[in-house]
């Protein structure tokens, strides 16, 4: 009788324990859903300070900065190539770009600013329209239609790394946000791969 009472405990506990174990490791597996899910609405409730927990902002600096500064120094100097003087305007490349990239990257790196280019794929300021036609952005994305809902695909990379991917109209390879793992059940933005056509000024 002793026995079977301590058989009957036995799987209750073995039981128990796959419950929590299965439920601890969906939990898990949600967390970058969550994040997600907090991230957006801290911004749309302009709640930055809870923003700043879900974003790496020197990391997603450094990883835009890459990329926009070789989108800008390539049509600088095809441009150049023409100029009969182009060995001395190359003196003034670096400036002149290093100036577009910190306009192009304060205008991409807020929390409204992110959110418009991973759903919109668009960079929204001002300062970045050609100066000859305002209605023109110097981005692919002046032709979408922003009304459309994003073509949104969220996937692990790996245990520490998720992708939030989003496909515009028009626009051949996808915008990619990625996340890093921070602590157990949070996860931060850490770094976002831009297509050119959105980049290309």
């Amino acid at each position: 009788m002793k026995l079977n009472i301590q058989i009957n405990i036995n799987r209750k506990f073995i039981f128990s324990s796959s419950i929590i174990i299965f439920i601890s490791l969906f939990y898990l597996f949600l967390t970058p859903y969550i994040s997600l899910l907090l991230l957006n609405q801290s911004i749309k409730n302009k709640n930055y300070i809870q923003t700043n927990r879900y974003i790496d902002y020197p990391s997603v600096r450094k990883s835009i900065r890459g990329q926009l500064s070789k989108s800008i120094t390539k049509t600088v100097t095809q441009e150049m190539k023409e100029n009969r003087y182009m060995l001395l305007s190359l003196i003034f490349i670096k400036p002149i770009v290093n100036g577009l990239v910190e306009v192009a990257i304060n205008s991409i790196i807020t929390p409204e600013g992110l959110i418009l280019l991973l759903e919109k794929g668009q960079i929204n300021n001002e300062s970045l329209k050609d100066k000859n036609n305002p209605e023109k952005e110097l981005n692919g994305s002046s032709n979408l239609d922003t009304n459309k809902k994003p073509n949104i695909n969220l996937y692990y990379k790996n245990l520490n790394l998720f992708v939030l991917e989003n496909k515009i109209d028009n626009i051949e390879k996808p915008i990619k946000a990625y996340f890093k793992r921070d602590g157990l059940s949070k996860w931060r933005l850490f770094s976002i791969k831009i297509p050119e056509e959105i980049i290309r000024f």
